[in-house]
């Protein structure tokens, strides 16, 4: 029996961790106020509004998930029906960190349930087992990283949105929208 509990044991690391990823972000924005990052850029939330009114529902709903979860490309485009239950978006993680399910706002629970029907629309009979992004080649396999990144790039360009923003910008976009608030939080303390 040791000294201390090791559910307590974990959850202090935890928050340990997490406090100093936030101090470390703070640095890091210190230092690199006014200078531009290597990288693909976050996107601005009126060039997001644009993005999403410009796109079909397909599209649409892809974006929506890197933006709306902060998913890598990989973990986005293996999501099938199946893994959208119960008012929570299953992810599986792709990269070695932990299986997780997040709550569904009623955006993007609305982007899905139209991207069943436009896919039953189409003859596509969608199952739990039917991937959410379909490939151009058929109904059994998931769309490209490549075809996603097409989509991407292809809805900047049009709207005339600059610098290089590709889909791991979505991913960008939801981690500085979700951890910018936090470190000037817990910086004022």
């Amino acid at each position: 029996m040791g000294f201390v509990d090791s559910k307590y044991l974990v959850i202090t690391i935890k928050i340990v961790l997490t406090k100093f990823t936030i101090y470390a972000m703070i640095i890091l924005e210190r230092k690199t106020e006014g200078t531009t990052m290597k990288g693909c850029r976050a996107i601005e939330k009126s060039e997001v509004t644009e993005i999403l009114n410009s796109l079909n529902i397909s599209d649409k709903a892809l974006v929506l998930t890197g933006l709306t979860f902060g998913t890598r490309i990989s973990e986005t485009l293996s999501l099938t029906f199946g893994n959208v239950r119960d008012n929570l978006l299953y992810i599986h993680s792709q990269k070695d960190s932990e299986n997780a399910g997040f709550p569904i706002p009623a955006n993007y629970r609305q982007a899905v349930e139209e991207l069943r029907a436009y896919y039953e629309s189409q003859g596509i009979t969608v199952t739990g087992k039917t991937y959410l992004f379909l490939s151009r080649e058929g109904e059994k396999s998931p769309m490209t990283s490549r075809q996603a990144q097409r989509i991407v790039k292809a809805s900047c360009d049009k709207l005339g949105i600059t610098g290089n923003v590709s889909t791991h910008s979505l991913r960008k976009t939801f981690v500085t929208a979700t951890y910018t608030p936090l470190a000037r939080m817990w910086y004022r303390r």
